[in-house]
């Protein structure tokens, strides 16, 4: 079979583009509102989902978008992990809590 160069560019059936990889876990957090020199308010959350650019929180509380925020979450295996960001998107979800998206950096 002779592929021509018009087909070699064409991406093939079925396949998928690459996303940042993520894992879904359930870690205990600790969340900062505010900026993250000077944090205000402090929330306990969990963090469900895990990225290289992007963490999603479970909070008590709705904090705006454009919000930032330090999080410092506590895997198994090691110390507190501290991270900053500002939020992307919440809504509500049916635990009476807030799924919030946060962009990191």
């Amino acid at each position: 079979m002779v592929i021509t160069a018009d087909q070699a560019e064409r991406p093939r059936r079925g396949r998928r583009c690459q996303a940042t990889r993520r894992a879904a876990h359930r870690l205990p957090c600790t969340v900062r509102v505010g900026d993250c020199q000077s944090p205000g308010s402090e929330l306990s959350g969990v963090a469900v989902v895990v990225s290289a650019d992007q963490i999603v929180l479970l909070l008590p509380e709705n904090p705006q978008p454009g919000t930032r925020i330090e999080t410092s979450i506590w895997p198994q295996a090691c110390d507190a992990v501290n991270l900053c960001g500002h939020v992307v998107s919440s809504r509500r979800v049916l635990t009476g809590t807030y799924e919030v998206g946060v962009k990191l950096g």
